[in-house]
Parts: structure tokens; sequence; C-alpha cells
């Protein structure tokens, strides 16, 4: 959803630490029947590839080891953000060529058991309950339906939840679940048939992991606690760029196994690929805009899917030495325009545009950057550095009903912004996005789109950028030949920092 109060900062804002386990636990008999569940489960065994590769990517040293029909118990749950938890969670894994089972042993003095006792329950997350995720296949894509990650959540009373990216209606066929009190809190099993889950992992075969839970006091609270096994950001757990992995390795695997050190290596040559494919900014989306000349952007894709927008979006800007202007000619059927008060923070739940700024293009790490949003009322929430209160003085804003939808025009002037006017050859860092509702504001429903494909809300390593340059200046300019070279020298420097980042 689109972020109307205070935007995160980028890439580095993901940037967590790549925590260890920290030992085992013995653990009871699981409750699940399963042909391993009596065996004696060793300890997880964790595999640390070489740091080459970000952090926002997931975590290097969140790699298990699985060898086939021995339980291993894993342990080391982290709170949303950082922090070590109070009531642990002891997970135990197993798989064999039937399915894979999972036994979550949950310390929990304060049970909250009153809300999720069907299937698919949409009150799941009022209850205590534990999540395991699965990217099938390691791949990293949850742009198309085919390629979602796998979500099982089960309740403590009860209610299972199964669902392939956002699809709740996705039911793995003979999943199989129980749940029971324990004397330090509940135990809950969860039994996965490879043939109900439509995938069956090869030997030394990878997939994205990751373990969760979501802890009440006793009753339902608007802040529950979220763990992680995998440390995330604190955006979402549920991030498939943030998980760790499972090898599913033969029974006599060890970390020095050829076959567990070529997994450990593919996981390493897959991150550099999505690196590669996702984290910095897109080259082509850089826009030469000469100094009084419009330039019109269009190609809206879908954040989540890239898919092609539903409703077409044209973009035109145009610089002078007094202010820069958007005007966006938004194709619409069916328009939501109940927000009309400055800075209003639902705006989002009306169609809107957005401009994303990054003033130099610094791709900094503390959230500095603008955000100006306009609803289809004309109303203007424009935030800077995180700072929903700012006011970009002089700002103006119009809006009119066109045949086809409506246009919005937004004209910031550089001195409201407290910057001096570009000079040829300066980049700036640079998104537009749209929030398209159907009539009414339906999440479901909505269609998030933005120009730089994969750019989410305030992710400023993800942006395009705006070279400004002279008047009628062409395609061999040197001024759009420097800053491009700026471009890819700043570019340089924060895979460098990331890499660094993770080093340390």
């Amino acid at each position: 959803m689109m972020k109307s109060m205070k935007p995160r900062s980028g890439l580095v804002s993901c940037l967590v630490a790549c925590a260890t386990l920290t030992g085992s636990v013995a653990m009871a008999q699981a409750t699940k029947p399963s042909a391993n569940a009596a065996a004696s489960p060793t300890k997880a065994t964790q595999v640390s590839p070489p740091p080459q590769f970000v952090s926002r990517l997931p975590q290097p040293g969140k790699t298990l080891v699985l060898p086939k029909g021995k339980p291993v118990t894993v342990t080391g749950m982290t709170l949303k953000g950082g922090g070590a938890v109070k009531e642990d969670s002891v997970v135990t894994l197993t798989w064999d060529d039937k399915g894979l089972d999972a036994v979550f042993d949950n310390t929990d003095s304060a049970i909250a058991s009153e809300f999720a006792t069907t299937r698919d329950s949409v009150k799941f997350w009022k209850d205590d309950s534990v999540e395991l995720l699965l990217d099938i296949g390691h791949r990293h894509d949850t742009r198309t339906p085919a390629t979602q990650p796998i979500e099982i959540a089960l309740s403590v009373a009860g209610g299972l939840l199964d669902a392939k990216g956002r699809d709740v209606g996705f039911n793995i066929e003979g999943i199989e679940s129980t749940v029971a009190r324990t004397e330090k809190g509940w135990r809950a099993s969860i039994h996965i048939p490879w043939k109900g889950l439509g995938a069956e992992p090869k030997v030394n075969e990878v997939w994205g992991l990751n373990l969760g839970r979501i802890d009440h006091e006793g009753k339902a609270d608007a802040n529950p606690k979220h763990m992680s096994w995998s440390p995330y950001s604190g955006a979402d757990f549920k991030e498939v760029n943030e998980w760790g992995h499972v090898v599913f390795a033969p029974a006599d695997a060890t970390p020095e196994s050829e076959g567990v050190k070529a997994a450990v290596e593919a996981i390493r040559k897959r991150h550099d690929d999505v690196i590669a494919a996702t984290i910095f900014p897109q080259t082509e989306k850089t826009l030469a805009l000469p100094q009084g000349e419009a330039v019109k952007a269009t190609g809206f894709v879908n954040m989540n899917t890239d898919a092609p927008e539903l409703q077409p979006t044209s973009a035109t800007m145009k610089w002078t030495p007094e202010a820069i202007e958007f005007v966006f000619d938004c194709t619409d059927g069916a328009i939501a325009a109940a927000y009309s008060e400055h800075d209003a923070i639902k705006m989002w739940k009306d169609d809107c545009v957005v401009v994303w700024l990054d003033p130099g293009h610094t791709h900094n790490t503390e959230g500095k950057f603008l955000q100006i949003m306009c609803s289809a009322t004309g109303a203007v929430h424009d935030i800077r550095n995180g700072d929903p209160k700012f006011d970009i003085e002089g700002l103006k804003s119009a809006v009119v009903r066109t045949d086809k939808g409506w246009q919005a025009t937004i004209k910031i002037p550089w001195q409201g912004l407290g910057v001096e006017p570009p000079k040829p050859g300066e980049a700036w860092g640079f998104n537009m996005s749209r929030i398209d509702q159907p009539g009414v504001w339906d999440y479901t429903k909505t269609d998030l789109t933005t120009w730089a494909p994969g750019a989410k809300d305030g992710q400023i390593d993800r942006w395009g950028h705006l070279v400004f340059v002279a008047a009628k200046a062409g395609a061999d300019d040197p001024a759009l030949k420097q800053a491009r070279l700026a471009i890819d020298k700043m570019h340089e420097s924060r895979r460098q920092a990331i890499l660094a980042s993770q080093a340390n």
C-alpha cells in the first residue's frame, strides 16, 4: 500500500544483521504423525556463504542443511526490527519422500485463543499463531501467480491458513495440523504433503524458508510481538527477499558434502542475479530533461507484479530556473476522490499520483527524499525527509476532469524545496507512481503502479533518474554524458557500501 505518512528509508533501512543460530534445544516427540518424529533431533547445521551479496537479500547465516529423514531443531527467533524474544519457539523440521513436517514448541505464559478457529480465517492475526513460509525453488520471484511463495499458518485455536501469495483461496490438499497445550505453552504441528503442494524438492535443492510467530499477551491486542527466524527489517517477515534457506540434503550430508557446497554456491549465484536484476535503479529509466522543453513519460507497471497498468497513465514534465512542473493524464473510468484537505493521512484511499525526488541523486540511507502526492480532489500531501508536517512553500496543484478520466498538474518551485535550481548535467533520483482505486477504496482491487519497475513506496535504490540539461541538448550533449558517469559512480559506491556493511 502506498505510504502517505512516513516513507521508508529505502534499501538500507532493510539491512539487518545476519544472526547465527544460538544452539539447539532438546524437543519432545512431535504430535504430528510422521515416520521420523520419534528420532532424536539433530542440531541445525548452518552454512554461511561468502559475504558477496547484500543483506536485504536473504541472510547468509540463515541457511539450514536438512538431511533427509533426520529431524533438525531450529531456534533463535528475533523480534520485528531486531531484538531477542522472551518467550521463544523451538521448531523441528523433517522431510522425506512424502512431505515436510514442522513442529513448533512455543513457550507462552498468556495464550490468546479466540478468533481463528476456521480455515483461512480473516481474523487469524488476532490469535497466537505460527507461520512457515516457502519460496519453492529459491526463485525470489513474487511477480507471477505461478512463482508466488507459500504461506502456511496455524493458530493456537486450531485454525489453519494456507495461501499462495495473496491468494487465500489456495489450499494444500492433504495438509494436516494439530495443536496441543504443553506445560510451558503450546505446540503446533503441520504436515505438508509434496503432492498437495504441487512441488517436491530434489536432493540438494534449495528453497527459500522463513519461520514466524505472532504472540499476544493473553488476548488480542493491536501490537502483538512479531517474531521471525530470519531477521527482517520490520516491514514484513513475509518479504521473500529477507528469508533464509533450506537445503534438502541426503541423509548422510554434512556441511562439507559436495552437494551441499554446490547448493550454497547456487544460493550465492542466485543472489548475484537478483542484485543485478532488482536492487539498483533502472538505467533505462533515465530521462534527459532539456530546460524549458516538455518531456513525456509512459510505461507504468504494477509495483508488485510488473504487469501493465490497468488504466493508462502518462506524465509530462518541464523545468525552468524557477520550478519543475508535472502534468499527469490518468485514464480512469471510476474516480475515487474523497479527501480534499491538505496532508490528509488517508489520501491513499483516493485516486492519486505521486512524485518522488532524491535531489542530487544521493541514494542516502536516512530516508531523505521528497514525496509529493496529489489526490483526484486536487489536495496535496507533501513530505520531506519523513516529515509529513513539511509544506513546500509556493507549491501549486490543480485537477480537472477529462473525457478519459482526470488530469493533475503539480508545480514545485525550487525555492520552496529549499534547493538551488539544478545545473545542466545534474542528476536527481526520481520516480512517479499512481494509486488507482476502483471507484471506491478497495485494497484487493487497487492498482498500485510505478514508473520505475519494482520501486515500492520510498525504495530510493529502485528509482530512475532525471538529468537536467540545457535547452535543445541532444543525446551527445557533454552534460548528459557527465551525468551518466556520475550515476554509474554513485551506484558502484552504493554497492561497495552495502557489501562492506554485509562483511562487517
